[in-house]
């Protein structure tokens, strides 16, 4: 009989990067110490939309409605762009950009945010209709 050598001990990989938990570790830290700055982001765009949906709805009535549903999805994006642009901003532990500053430097991102959560939709539509035939009619 052949003895077969002992198998090599794998070191684990330095992909260059933290772990999961440290970066959700870091998330966290960011959002308690920031979070009346980037609440006051969200707050302030949806304020906005929600004004500017009203008044819509209010002066053109069920085509209103419509376009004040538009808006809102604009809205949404645009919070997103900017929370990004916030989180960016912060990571050095203290804010840099005004409300102002945060909103145009995440306006020009809206579209990509778009397509990220279009994609992002698509992947969950796919894996869930390909997971369970049974329950998709896809």
């Amino acid at each position: 009989p052949v003895a077969l050598p002992a198998p090599a001990v794998l070191a684990p990989y330095d992909f260059g990067y933290e772990s999961l938990s440290g970066v959700l570790g870091e998330a966290w830290k960011l959002y308690r110490a920031f979070a009346a700055h980037l609440l006051a982001i969200a707050f302030v765009i949806y304020i906005f939309a929600a004004v500017i949906s009203a008044a819509l709805t209010g002066l053109l009535g069920v085509f209103g409605t419509l376009l004040a549903s538009i808006v809102g999805i604009i809205a949404a994006f645009l919070v997103q762009a900017a929370l990004v642009k916030a989180v960016q901003d912060i990571r050095d532990g203290r804010v840099d950009l005004s409300f102002g500053a945060t909103v145009s430097a995440a306006t020009p991102y809206v579209g990509q945010v778009v397509g990220a959560s279009i994609l992002a939709g698509f992947g969950s539509g796919s894996g869930y209709c390909s997971s369970s035939s049974r329950a998709c009619s896809c």
